[in-house]
């Protein structure tokens, strides 16, 4: 990057040419490997299997990858995007799950459950993994949920399981 002043007399002839140059190469390297960082991030949190969010203290939604986004749209018929407070957005049947896992990520705990919702008449086995987000003095600045459908797996091992019990039986 290069800057130039022309300075003139009393007269206004040029008296002296004054030439800034600042070598930026190292500012566009770094802009290159956090705009590349920014983009697998996003790659990686859009096609991950899980569905994800994160919000802070307040219920504001920081991130949310378009899996879990379509799935709040078929249920709400709101598109659902950062800025958005998860409360207002979450069925009331799910506030209380949701606010109990809010208050414990917040006191530091990093936890993984399951869940079974029926929704539309449809049973869905979730595991969900929840991880609050600390800054680098420690403090906890949000939260991300996972939920990922597990709902195969759990069929197959109560196949699985029945199928022991009925060769015990036999």
């Amino acid at each position: 990057r290069a800057s130039t002043t022309l300075s003139r007399d009393q007269n206004g002839h040029p008296k002296f040419v004054i030439t800034m140059a600042e070598n930026i190469t190292q500012q566009k390297r770094v802009d290159r490997i956090l705009a590349d960082n920014k983009n697998k991030l996003h790659s990686l949190v859009e096609n991950a299997e899980y569905s994800i969010v994160t919000t802070d203290r307040r219920h504001t939604i920081l991130l949310i990858n378009s899996k879990l986004s379509d799935i709040l749209f078929t249920q709400t018929g709101i598109l659902v995007e950062t800025g958005f407070n998860l409360l207002d957005i979450l069925p009331a049947a799910f506030h209380k799950d949701y606010l109990d896992i809010h208050k414990r990520a917040f006191t530091g705990e990093q936890f993984v459950f399951e869940k079974t919702f029926t929704v539309n008449g449809r049973r869905s086995d979730i595991e969900i993994v929840v991880t609050p987000v600390k800054e680098e003095n420690g403090l906890i600045r949000s939260v991300s949920i996972f939920g990922h459908d597990i709902s195969s797996r759990k069929k197959n091992e109560e196949e699985l399981i029945k199928a022991r019990e009925d060769a015990e039986a036999s």
